[in-house]
C-alpha cells in the first residue's frame, strides 16, 4: 500500500500504453481516473487490466479484469466501476468465490493444513502435539483406551467433516461435555486448540465469521488452565511478604528495574506487560493522579492511580535524575529508552532467539519470570502467575471495602460484570465482613 501511494497515478491513453517498456520484472502502472485501476506488464510485455479494492472483513482484493489490447481503457474503467458497485452490495465475484471456499471447507482440513504448514519441527513435543490433533480431531489415535472411547463417542466427537461456519457455541457445549469425561485438564486443552485453530484461519482471512469458542469466565466454559489465572489472587499477608521480598531483591542493582516494574503491576492492578512494563514518563498525569493509554487490551482512557503508585514512581523518577549513581533507570537524553519507566538493559545487545542470534529491538523490559520466581521464594508464598497481581488489586480493594464501580475504574473495565469476576471475596474479606454485620446486629438488639 505505501508503494501505490507514492507511485504517481497518469491518466491511461493507448500511446502511453503502448509506450511501457518491458522489463527484467513484473511492474504495473496507476490509473488516475479510475481508482484501484492499474495495468501490470510483465517480462515478456504482456499487458493485463486489475482491479485492486479493500472490503471490509476481507481485506485487499484483487481481480484480473481482462488484456489489452483486447480490452480498451475506456472497457476497463467501466468494468472497475461495476466491480466496486458490486463490492459494496456484497456482490463481488472476488466475495462471491471467497464465500464459497469459506462454505466448503471443513475444520478437518483446517487441521491438515495446520500441521503441514506450522507443526514442521522433529522434536519429541511437535510430534506429541501433532498426535493429539489427529487423535481428537481426526480419529487417527494410537492408544487402544482413547480409540475405544473415541468410537463410542464418534457421533458427538466428529467434528473433521464440519464446516467451521456450522460450529456454533451449542454444538462446543455437546462437545464439551462429550470431552470432558476424559478429563478436564485435556478437555480444556482440546477446546483451547479448537479456538487456536479456528484464530488461525481468522488471522489467514481464510475465514471472515467470528470465533465461536468464547472464552466464558465461571464453570461452565473453561477451554484452558491459563484462563483460570485469574481466579488466582493473593490475600493481605501474602502481599505484605511480596512487597518486602521485592524491596530487598531490588537492593541488588541489577534487580532493580524488575523489582519494581513487579510492584508497580501490584500498586496499580495493571496487567503487567499490556500495561506496566511498557509505560512511559508522558502518559503519568500527576496532578490528575491518573495514568493516560492511548490504546491498551481493555481500550484506552485514563486510569486512577494511588498515592503508593505515585510514590513509587517519584522515587524511580529521583533515582533516574541522579545521573552519578551506576543505575539502569538511568539512560542519557537522545537514548531510545529514556523515555519508558521501566526500561530494557538489553537493548541493542545480541540475544538468543528462536530464530538465531539477534538484537533485541524491545526499549522496555518484558520477561520478568526469574525475577518473578525469585521473589515468590524469597517470600515463601504459592506458585502464582505474573498476572495474580491484578487480580490480589481488586481482591484486596474488595477486603477493605472500596465500592465494585471504583475498582472498574482502576481495572478499566468496560463492564461492572468484569470487575464482579475479578473481584473474589476472600477469606479476609468474610472476616471483616462477618465483624461489621455483628457490630450491626449487636446495635440492633441493644436498640430494641
Amino acid at each position: 500500500m505505501k508503494k501505490e501511494e507514492q507511485q504517481k497515478r497518469v491518466c491511461w491513453t493507448p500511446a502511453s500504453i503502448e509506450a511501457l517498456p518491458r522489463k527484467n520484472r513484473r511492474y504495473y502502472v496507476l490509473d488516475s481516473e479510475r481508482i484501484g485501476l492499474r495495468i501490470y506488464v510483465d517480462t515478456s510485455g504482456h499487458k493485463t487490466y486489475h482491479l485492486q479494492r479493500y472490503v471490509a472483513g476481507y481485506g485487499n482484493l484483487r481481480s484480473k479484469l481482462g488484456t489489452y489490447p483486447e480490452m480498451t481503457i475506456l472497457q476497463a474503467r467501466k468494468l472497475a466501476k461495476e466491480y466496486k458497485a458490486l463490492s459494496v452490495l456484497g456482490k463481488d465475484p472476488k466475495l462471491v468465490q471467497e464465500k464459497k471456499k469459506q462454505e466448503s471447507k471443513v475444520f478437518g482440513q483446517v487441521v491438515e493444513e495446520f500441521i503441514d504448514r506450522r507443526l514442521t519441527k522433529k522434536d519429541k513435543r511437535t510430534r506429541a502435539r501433532i498426535q493429539f490433533m489427529r487423535g481428537w480431531f481426526l480419529g487417527q489415535m494410537r492408544d487402544a483406551d482413547f480409540s475405544k472411547f473415541w468410537n463410542a463417542n464418534k457421533d458427538r466427537l466428529s467434528i473433521k467433516d464440519k464446516r467451521i461456519s456450522e460450529i456454533d457455541e451449542d454444538y462446543l457445549l455437546e462437545y464439551f461435555n462429550c470431552a470432558v469425561q476424559r478429563g478436564k485438564y485435556g478437555c480444556n486443552r482440546v477446546m483451547g486448540t479448537i479456538r487456536m485453530l479456528i484464530n488461525w484461519e481468522i488471522r489467514r482471512k481464510k475465514y471472515h465469521g467470528t470465533n465461536p469458542v468464547k472464552i466464558i469466565k465461571g464453570e461452565e466454559f473453561l477451554w484452558s488452565e491459563e484462563e483460570k489465572d485469574h481466579l488466582d489472587f493473593y490475600n493481605t499477608e501474602d502481599m505484605k511478604k511480596i512487597i518486602a521480598a521485592a524491596e530487598k531483591l531490588a537492593k541488588v542493582k541489577n534487580n532493580r528495574v524488575a523489582c519494581y516494574g513487579i510492584l508497580a503491576a501490584l500498586y496499580c492492578g495493571g496487567r503487567p506487560h499490556s500495561e506496566v512494563f511498557n509505560l512511559t514518563w508522558d502518559q503519568i498525569i500527576w496532578d490528575r493522579k491518573v495514568i493516560h493509554y492511548t490504546k491498551t487490551k481493555t481500550g484506552g482512557g485514563n486510569r486512577p492511580i494511588t498515592d503508593t503508585m505515585l510514590a513509587h514512581l517519584t522515587r524511580i523518577k529521583k533515582e533516574r535524575e541522579n545521573k552519578g549513581t551506576a543505575s539502569r533507570f538511568y539512560y542519557p537524553v537522545g537514548d531510545a529508552r529514556h523515555d519508558y519507566i521501566f526500561p530494557n538493559w538489553m537493548y541493542g545487545l545480541n540475544k538468543m532467539t528462536l530464530r538465531g542470534v539477534r538484537k533485541c529491538k524491545l526499549k522496555h523490559i518484558h520477561e520478568v519470570k526469574l525475577m518473578w520466581k525469585k521473589i515468590k521464594k524469597e517470600a515463601g508464598v504459592e506458585n502464582r502467575d505474573l498476572k495474580s497481581l491484578r487480580h490480589t488489586f481488586a481482591t484486596y480493594c474488595v477486603t477493605i471495602g472500596i465500592p465494585l464501580r471504583t475498582i472498574q475504574k482502576y481495572l478499566m473495565h468496560k463492564s461492572i460484570k468484569t470487575t464482579e469476576i475479578y473481584a473474589a471475596v476472600s477469606e479476609d474479606a468474610i472476616i471483616i465482613g462477618n465483624e461489621k454485620l455483628t457490630a450491626g446486629f449487636n446495635a440492633l438488639i441493644q436498640a430494641a
